[in-house]
């Protein structure tokens, strides 16, 4: 029988395939976890919560049956998956597949469900910080003349001068918008993330496109006609006060940035650029963490200067203890020394 397209490497898995194997293995832990205990329960002993240790050895010898057994059958020959000798593993002609994930009487249910609330999620700008002065059908009815798109990562959304109008908001996923010097280099003016909003100046001044945008990862996005944008701004007057506060910030931040580069050398440009992303950790009082922290180019981009400097400048402060990486997150140990080293080499700048 011939491989179906949903067992295919080349063709996507089923709509909401990972939600329903979430399940499946849950659920298999749990049956697992409940037979050790039932197990256990059979060799208790007189004494409150003993054990006879015999029942130890019955509940995890079986644990250990299985997993053997599942072993065995992983290698047994004509399993219907060959491996060639260049590392290529090729699915049989001779399998027997499976029906598809969406026809299971369970996990199909759950299947449609997870992708139900998954596209419901993405094509709602209820999650807009901008849009929450709007009631439910009038929410509606913006959204229902948008239009909803997903980018690939490194897929541009927006060209540098380009004449188009419309606003953009992000619901999901991260971009950077980007500028070039006449030299080629890329200098980032800003990352975007869920619940940000770009290409608003161009609705409003009708001049072309001030930067290009491009997508760091798999991104979600709402597309407003300049004109809708514009009416919403004249006719509610907490989304004007909401777009004008984003511009007062665009203009403070890039204020500091000039500052920044006309006062500070490019490493202690870094670590002003780490406090500005670092947040509070939730789980911790007192701690900052950038989470996650971007790629080394994207800092040196921000910064002005070159990934190799991002990364010097970063490793020469995990000894002292001031910063530590764990995973894609950096912790600031030491907020405030950092920001102290910062501030000194401001005012050492301004004294020369």
């Amino acid at each position: 029988m011939a491989t179906p397209p949903w067992l295919s490497t080349s063709a996507p898995a089923p709509p909401g395939a990972r939600s329903a194997a979430n399940l499946l293995l849950f659920g298999s832990t749990w049956a697992l976890q409940w037979g050790v205990g039932a197990v256990l329960d059979l060799f208790r002993g007189a004494a409150e919560g003993s054990v006879d240790p015999a029942g130890y050895c019955w509940a995890f010898g079986i644990v250990l049956a299985l997993q053997i057994l599942a072993v065995l059958w992983y290698l047994r020959p004509n399993r219907g998956v060959d491996l060639r000798n260049d590392g290529h593993v090729i699915v049989s002609r001779e399998l027997t597949v499976p029906p598809p994930l969406e026809n299971h009487p369970v996990f199909g249910y759950c299947a449609r469900m997870s992708t139900t609330l998954t596209q419901q999620t993405a094509r709602s700008l209820r999650g807009i910080k901008l849009f929450e002065c709007l009631s439910d059908p009038d929410l509606k009815a913006v959204e229902g003349q948008c239009r909803f798109r997903s980018y690939a990562k490194a897929e541009t959304l927006l060209d540098k001068g380009s004449l188009t109008r419309e606003v953009f908001f992000v619901l999901k996923g991260a971009a950077a918008a980007v500028t070039f010097s006449p030299a080629g280099r890329e200098v980032t003016l800003g990352i975007l993330r869920s619940g940000d909003m770009f290409g608003e100046l161009a609705a409003i001044d009708q001049e072309p496109r001030s930067a290009t945008v491009t997508a760091m990862e798999a991104t979600d996005v709402a597309i407003m006609p300049a004109e809708l944008f514009r009416d919403l701004l004249m006719k509610h007057a907490p989304m004007a006060f909401g777009v004008l506060q984003r511009l007062a910030m665009i203009v403070r931040t890039t204020g500091i940035r000039i500052m920044e580069l006309a006062t500070l050398q490019a490493a202690q440009r870094v670590y002003a650029e780490l406090l500005r992303m670092a947040k509070p950790d939730a789980a911790v009082p007192g701690l900052w963490v950038v989470r996650p922290l971007p790629p080394m180019h994207e800092i040196a981009s921000l910064t002005g200067t070159t990934r190799e400097t991002v990364n010097r400048a970063i490793s020469q402060l995990y000894p002292s203890g001031m910063l530590k990486r764990k995973g894609r997150n950096l912790f600031l140990m030491e907020r405030d020394k950092l920001m102290e080293i910062v501030q000194s080499l401001q005012v050492h700048h301004g004294r020369k």
